[in-house]
């Protein structure tokens, strides 16, 4: 009786830990996909006025996180971290 019973914890314990990891992945890529879109954002804004102050171009860039900067990469490296991962 008591095997049971732990035994259902243990299943319950599972699936909650299966949904809580893909809801974890689906965030990242969530993440990566809106990182991408500031920056391609940006890079419109930068083409739209090559006639602005270079200074101000580079103050604005300086005050992007880091993940940010390095967005198209992210997406690369997420990708091949979900093949990775789905395949275990």
């Amino acid at each position: 009786m008591q095997y049971d019973a732990i035994k259902a914890e243990s299943e319950k314990m599972i699936r909650s830990i299966a949904k809580t990891k893909h809801a974890i992945k689906r965030l990242r890529l969530e993440r990566t996909i809106l990182i991408e879109s500031l920056v391609d954002l940006d890079q419109g804004r930068s083409e739209d006025s090559e006639d602005s102050d270079d200074t101000q171009d580079e103050e604005d860039e300086a005050s992007y996180p880091t993940e940010v900067k390095t967005a198209p990469s992210c997406l690369d490296h997420y990708t091949s971290r979900m093949a990775d991962v789905s395949k275990a």
